[in-house]
């Protein structure tokens, strides 16, 4: 199905529905983000963007920590680091 422009979609959605300062590339990320919500509004599933083609059908990556503060205080510092240590 083809995906809906962005002209179309304003033409469609609720007058009290703005997005200011956003660009179409935004818009349209926005418009994928809720596709309930757009479905009911425009009769049209959006396609997620090309970006996020991926997202459903990649592998998830996650760590599960422990219901700690300390853990997870511990977590973020220690990947934050290793986030600084690769940018450099």
């Amino acid at each position: 199905m083809a995906s809906l422009t962005t002209l179309k979609i304003e033409e469609l959605l609720p007058a009290s529905f703005t997005s200011p300062g956003l660009s179409e590339e935004e818009f349209l990320d926005l418009c994928a983000k809720f596709p309930d919500a757009m479905e009911a509004i425009t009769g049209e599933r959006p396609a997620l963007p090309p970006r996020l083609s991926r997202l459903m059908t990649d592998p998830e990556r996650f760590e599960i920590l422990p219901n700690k503060l300390a853990a997870v205080q511990g977590y973020v510092t220690n990947h934050a680091r290793l986030l600084q240590e690769g940018a450099a």
